[in-house]
């Protein structure tokens, strides 16, 4: 419309019609409404959208941080696990040679008591048979 409008002589002004240019505005206002609504809509869409794969962001971070903490949770675990177990291993050690040190002893000890009453009986066979030579001598 402003490209085909005549030129005022002279200046750099131009002539439009009045009415083709209230039409124009009229037209222009009610579609501006429209194209507004129709702009809030998409920001509307886009938010939804952000807030949907915000949430989802979330969702994924803390599954992913409950995954970590649950294995962290079982390394964990199984370290103390481990530990538990080379512990028993160690004690199980100490009481098997504390064990075998006691029989040992007790060993020693029933041996040491046989030697002697061996010794004693000894002895006693020693003298019945130096009475038996003194009498028949």
């Amino acid at each position: 419309m402003i490209l085909n409008s005549p030129k005022v002589p002279l200046t750099n002004k131009i002539i439009i019609d009045e009415d083709r240019l209230i039409d124009l505005i009229d037209h222009i206002r009610q579609d501006l409404p429209s194209e507004f609504r129709h702009a809030q809509e998409i920001c509307g869409q886009r938010d939804a959208l952000m807030a949907e794969a915000q949430r989802e962001s979330e969702g994924l971070r803390s599954n992913a941080e409950r995954d970590r903490m649950r294995m962290v949770s079982e390394t964990e675990i199984y370290r103390q696990a481990q530990q538990e177990a080379d512990r028993l291993i160690r004690d199980a050690h100490i009481q098997i040679h504390e064990q075998q040190q006691s029989a040992d002893q007790y060993a020693d000890e029933v041996l040491a008591e046989l030697e002697t009453k061996i010794g004693r009986a000894l002895q006693t066979i020693k003298n019945g048979r130096s009475q038996l030579a003194g009498t028949r001598s």
